[in-house]
């Protein structure tokens, strides 16, 4: 019985959780939000770091779009600066422009978790 405790315990300290180590290709593609509060929530991520985020609204949407980085198996979204042209066409096109800075989402399998209020959820489609 004795030397049953030391294995127990070493199996038990290696069960901590572990990254996930999760790669661009695992990550990139189209999300869509989940459930009834997220209906209308889409995020592209593409194989060159750069993303696309709507909320769509009827007519017009919330948008955004800019770089996205893996960190400890936390995906990190900036939006890009928009200069005077870009903020023109986003204007004109009833797109509102979201700003993400340092955005992050936790990773689970094909599903992300906005972390800071954790109200966006998504689930990858393609």
């Amino acid at each position: 019985m004795k030397s049953f405790i030391p294995i127990f315990f070493l199996a038990f300290i290696s069960c901590k959780t572990q990254h996930l180590n999760l790669n661009s290709d695992s990550l990139t593609g189209k999300y869509i939000g989940i459930g009834k509060s997220n209906a209308g929530i889409e995020l592209r991520l593409a194989e060159n770091n750069e993303f696309k985020f709507w909320i769509h609204k009827g007519h017009g949407s919330d948008f955004t779009q800019g770089t996205w980085t893996n960190l400890n198996d936390t995906l990190i979204l900036n939006s890009k600066t928009l200069n005077e042209t870009d903020g023109l066409t986003y204007a004109l096109s009833s797109a509102a422009w979201i700003k993400f800075e340092n955005l992050e989402w936790a990773i689970k399998k094909n599903r992300l978790t906005e972390i800071k209020s954790g109200k966006w959820k998504l689930k990858k489609t393609e």
